[in-house]
């Protein structure tokens, strides 16, 4: 009766925990220009914890009355939402590494995969061959626990410390801690949850389960994965706080772009209002000199005048440059925009824009950088006008933590057995001339439904940008 008392007791906390969670991940609203993989997915961690968590307290209600009529069916419900349970937790996992652009994400449709056939066969199994057989519902708890909640909780794991290692890079030096010690935790409640499971007749469970653990360590399974869950909880609400420190980000390197900007264009009038001028002056002063000499002496003043309007026009131009460097990433989506325009204005083929960069991000690009990719873009929209015999062009601009994505894809006849050469040879030498020149990697596909073009660019670091 006690052992009963505690385990239900155990249980509603540990149920408690991961529904706090859900609920706490499912109040967040979904950043749609965020590049924090966390944020992005935050909603299916929310779900997790939620269902787990009912899950969870399913269980008590079968502790507290075995006989129940309904216990089996609940029990079978219970199974079925904890397998659910675990495999959006895979998923939340999967969505938290980095995707592989113009490639098909395959590990992102195995807890898809594994969940179709364990769910299968469990229904199959209760119909025809178990339907009165609580054992079997126990075994398909713990397959599920062994294929299903281990390789989430391992996958969670792995992604959130990748994640505080890129965050890394952003000195955010708390949610960096935070990221690792949550890594940590989900690390250990994959073994607690997935690998140490309850004792049935399958063999590895012979080998390590609830009653091994209790022979070995002295205390209940059950009493460790509570405390676990509690720690993710605790940990998981503390560090929603993301949340607020990416607005302060956004903010704090607006405000230094400003003061950055501001100060230059400082500069530039100091040198437009009183270098330019006295140069102008002296100009000036050259030209009443100039019509009073003549032959040697002259050509002389006038060599001294022409390079004094050379001068003026460079420091004109490093004015122009310098004050508008900055601008520039803010600017760019009207800049491509304006590209767009103006080429669907000379086609035929309608050429959409979908442009999902945030601010949030490990560097700046330079305004040659920026000038570069414009003109890809521009070489590559031209190409697909000339070669591709399509209706549509999507040019889709994306950022994550560490780089800018570029995609031109078209709906055209392809490349030939993948000929790049088909696809404009001279305009393809001076796309891979200027991604190179920008430290980025640049991949023409042409192997079905059109041509994609993909231009990655690996983002400036912030101390040499300043």
């Amino acid at each position: 009766m006690i052992d009963r008392d505690i385990y239900s007791i155990l249980f509603f906390i540990y149920g408690l925990s991961f529904f706090s969670l859900g609920i706490s991940a499912l109040q967040q609203r979904i950043l749609k220009d965020t590049d924090i993989p966390l944020l992005n997915s935050i909603n299916i961690l929310g779900a997790f914890g939620v269902i787990h968590g009912l899950g969870e307290w399913l269980l008590i209600f079968i502790m507290i009355d075995k006989n129940n009529s309904l216990a089996m069916y609940m029990l079978f419900f219970a199974n079925l939402l904890n397998s659910i349970s675990f495999t959006l937790l895979w998923i939340f996992g999967t969505r938290l590494f980095k995707r592989k652009y113009n490639r098909i994400n395959y590990y992102r449709f195995v807890p898809f995969i594994v969940m179709g056939i364990w769910t299968m066969l469990y229904l199959l199994f209760y119909k025809f061959k178990y339907h009165n057989n609580v054992d079997y519902i126990y075994v398909f708890r713990v397959i599920s626990r062994y294929f299903i909640g281990l390789p989430a909780g391992l996958t969670v794991c792995i992604g959130l410390y990748r994640n505080g290692q890129i965050m890394n890079k952003l000195k955010a030096k708390k949610v960096v801690i935070k990221f690792k010690i949550l890594s940590i935790s989900f690390g250990l409640y994959s073994i607690l949850a997935g690998l140490i499971v309850s004792n049935v007749d399958l063999y590895p469970v012979r080998l390590i389960n609830t009653e091994t653990f209790y022979c070995r360590y002295g205390f209940r399974l059950e009493l460790a994965r509570t405390i676990v869950a509690v720690v993710i909880a605790i940990l998981f609400i503390n560090i929603i706080d993301i949340f607020i420190w990416e607005a302060e980000y956004k903010i704090e390197k607006l405000t230094k772009q400003k003061l950055i900007w501001q100060e230059r264009r400082k500069v530039g009038y100091e040198l437009h209002d009183r270098v330019i001028q006295d140069l102008f002056a002296s100009g000036l002063a050259l030209e009443s000199i100039i019509e009073d000499k003549d032959g040697i002496e002259k050509e002389s003043l006038i060599c001294i005048k022409s390079t004094l309007n050379n001068v003026i026009g460079e420091i004109r131009g490093f004015i122009s440059k310098s004050s508008l460097e900055k601008l520039e990433i803010n600017d760019f989506k009207i800049k491509i925009s304006g590209l767009i325009e103006k080429m669907s204005n000379i086609s035929d083929m309608e050429i959409k824009l979908n442009y999902k960069v945030s601010e949030v991000t490990i560097g700046n690009l330079s305004s040659n950088a920026l000038d570069q990719i414009y003109y890809i873009i521009q070489e590559s929209i031209c190409n697909s006008i000339k070669h591709s015999k399509g209706s549509k062009i999507c040019v889709k601009l994306q950022s994550t933590l560490e780089e800018l994505v570029i995609t031109i894809k078209d709906n055209g006849i392809g490349l030939h057995n993948n000929n790049v050469r088909e696809y404009g040879h001279c305009g393809i030498l001076s796309m891979n001339e200027r991604a190179t020149s920008i430290n980025g990697v640049l991949n023409i596909d042409g192997r079905k439904n059109g041509v994609t073009v993909c231009l990655i660019v690996p983002w400036e670091d912030i101390e040499d940008d300043r």
